[in-house]
């Protein structure tokens, strides 16, 4: 296994999420760059954890030149850099286990529901605004169950837990994304890649400080998993609901991932 970009005197690594913290709702990393590249400059893994597929990831990490672990599918997959891409470990499957599981969650929520592994492109293509090559990238599911209502949307958190409560018996749970809920293994999350990555620098980093961004319910095992933990700010001026002593982005999006690195930087005595 190829081990880039790692020193002896690293002692930091940045986590991000992607849609709605690196990229913004037109899938634009533009405004992330500068955070992007202070990274780089300083020799700093940026190692994204995100709901995208292994073939998206891939294409990302490839135009942003970056070739560091990542986790995919909401961690239940987790990529390493190799001479010629990535290779991949997953963690969990739980495909076979939706033909009992999806029943039930309609009969709880009144709502049916779409997994998107089900819809076509074109459809993939009109709910995400993604190109039919990307939209085919995010039908390429290897582990996780995003799924959507008959509307295009997502179930209310307010009925989480208590769909949780009747996921238990199958060692599942449901989170939110920032276009899609998403059925899970239980334990295998945002959190669980942060800790599989950070197995894989153990060698070359000895206690490193961790940093995350993020802006929906399924960062927040990530951004617990950490040391500095950063909420982004919504496109719409939101923030989701989460623990308060999480630190919140003035900027939005991209532009709050940005500010992020910038304000963890300022947290790092560099030698």
């Amino acid at each position: 296994m190829l081990r880039r970009s790692m020193s002896k005197i690293m002692k930091a690594i940045f986590f991000s999420d992607v849609d709605g913290t690196l990229l913004d709702d037109n899938y634009s990393y533009e405004k992330a760059l500068s955070g992007i590249n202070l990274l780089k400059e300083r020799g700093i893994p940026l190692c994204l954890i995100s709901s995208k597929t292994f073939d998206e990831m891939t294409e990302l990490c490839g135009e942003l030149d970056l070739y560091f672990p990542f986790g995919f599918e909401n961690g239940a997959g987790i990529a390493y850099p190799q001479r010629d891409g990535f290779s991949f470990e997953l963690f969990s499957d739980i495909t076979d286990l939706m033909d009992e599981v999806i029943p039930l969650i309609e009969r709880f929520s009144g709502e049916k529901i779409f997994p998107l592994k089900a819809l076509s492109v074109a459809e993939i293509a009109r709910l995400t605004g993604l190109s039919y090559k990307r939209a085919s990238l995010a039908k390429e599911r290897k582990t996780s169950v995003p799924f959507v209502t008959s509307c295009g949307g997502k179930l209310p958190h307010d009925v989480f837990d208590e769909i949780n409560l009747l996921l238990a018996s199958y060692d599942l749970v449901i989170t939110s994304g920032a276009r899609f809920n998403h059925i899970l293994k239980k334990g295998i999350d945002k959190g669980f890649a942060v800790k599989k990555i950070e197995e894989f620098y153990c060698n070359c980093v000895e206690f490193p400080l961790t940093a995350a961004a993020g802006d929906s319910h399924n960062d927040v095992p990530m951004l617990l998993a950490v040391k500095k933990a950063y909420v982004v700010r919504r496109s719409d001026g939101t923030y989701m609901d989460t623990y308060k002593n999480f630190i919140f982005t003035e900027q939005i999006g991209p532009w709050g991932f940005s500010e992020a690195v910038r304000d963890f930087m300022s947290l790092i005595n560099f030698y």
